[in-house]
């Protein structure tokens, strides 16, 4: 089950044990606003390859897992 954050964006659920399709996956809009960015600076990670998505979904949307979001707290931490 999803966690919300302070920020009231939803956090990821650890990777220790099955996890729901539907709610282990954040869109490229969710990620963006839980680390403070635009949906254009994660467009460009993606076309650099800095940070590419995880998977995509049946209508071809970026999705970002739990492991995609650290790496981006990352980026955003030596940025």
């Amino acid at each position: 089950m999803p966690v919300k954050s302070k920020r009231g964006g939803v956090l990821l659920k650890d990777n220790t044990g099955p996890e729901d399709p539907v709610t282990a996956y954040l869109s490229i809009g969710e990620i963006a606003k839980q680390y403070g960015l635009s949906r254009s600076t994660l467009l460009y990670y993606d076309a650099i390859g800095l940070l590419r998505p995880s998977g995509r979904s049946e209508s071809n949307y970026r999705r970002y897992t739990g492991e995609d979001s650290r790496r981006l707290r990352l980026i955003c931490m030596y940025r």
